[in-house]
């Protein structure tokens, strides 16, 4: 049997799409490489325009005065509060929700699905939900990060599905041998699912550490404030990066610490990425195609 060798065009079609593909690459890696190396090179450098891809005579000075600053530190604390608390009381009610929609013997469960549906597609807008979470007092408290987005309708959806291609012997074995619901979800069902909750919950952490719209709209304590409202400000007004470069007992420009505070907030997201990067496919893949 003669093994299979590619023709002149096929070679050609993949040297092309190899090509493309490194290039498109290029442009994704380029942003992030060029504020790395903004935040870590001398300030002559930066200034004058001569960091690219690399460094030029690496220093950690802009770094060093960033995370010593009290308004970051409590930036930061506030959002790794925030993600962690959470992303745990998002898989929790997602969950408990989820899976009794799983399941077909659940009376109205044509109706309940729908409703967990609609608001994938309608929503009551800013105005309203303002007015709702002003109502409940919860303006100017970590509530008001957490409350609003509980539930993803998506992510719901998402795990339920995952939930209904689990055989079902399982779940009836168990209840025969004594077990309730809440000890078959705990025990059974989430245990088997580990793959779609682990997606889910890279989902969640994201949506929380990138969270910027609602303490915009709720917060008005600077104490309060997250990493991505810390940076806007960084961005957007001279005056705080001005108390930062003033307070170092090295001169650092205001570029690059600007630079070096968009660096440190997407360095721990992306190193919590590939450890659930393994069930991110398996997740997604088995949780959206029943059978």
């Amino acid at each position: 049997m003669k093994a299979y060798k590619e023709t002149g065009a096929e070679k050609a079609f993949t040297i092309l799409n190899l090509t493309l593909l490194s290039l498109f690459s290029l442009t994704i890696l380029y942003p992030f490489a060029h504020v790395a190396s903004s935040a870590l090179s001398a300030n002559d450098a930066v200034l004058g325009g001569m960091v690219t891809f690399f460094p030029v005579r690496p220093t950690t000075e802009a770094l060093r005065q960033l995370l010593v600053h009290r308004g970051y530190q409590s930036a930061m604390a506030n959002t790794v509060f925030i993600t962690c608390v959470g992303t745990l009381m998002n898989l929790f009610v997602t969950a408990m929700l989820a899976y009794p929609l799983s399941r077909k013997n659940l009376r109205f469960s044509k109706v309940l699905n729908i409703l967990v549906l609609l608001p994938m597609f309608f929503s009551g807008g800013m105005i309203p939900t303002y007015l709702v979470v002003s109502t409940l007092k919860l303006t100017d408290t970590y509530w008001a990060y957490l409350l609003p987005s509980l539930v993803s309708p998506f992510y719901c959806l998402l795990l339920r599905n995952f939930f209904a291609s689990i055989p079902k012997e399982l779940e009836e074995s168990a209840i025969i041998d004594g077990a309730g619901y809440g000890r078959v979800l705990l025990q059974i069902i989430m245990p088997l699912s580990m793959a779609a909750i682990a997606t889910i919950a890279l989902f969640y952490a994201v949506d929380h550490w990138n969270v910027f719209l609602g303490g915009i709209m709720y917060i008005n304590d600077r104490k309060l404030w997250t990493l991505q409202m810390f940076l806007r400000e960084m961005i957007s007004q001279s005056e705080h990066a001005s108390e930062l470069a003033e307070g170092g007992s090295a001169f650092v420009s205001l570029e690059s610490l600007r630079m070096a505070a968009i660096l440190v907030s997407i360095l721990p997201i992306l190193c919590v990425y590939p450890f659930v990067q393994k069930y991110f496919v398996k997740g997604v893949m088995v949780g959206s195609v029943k059978g």
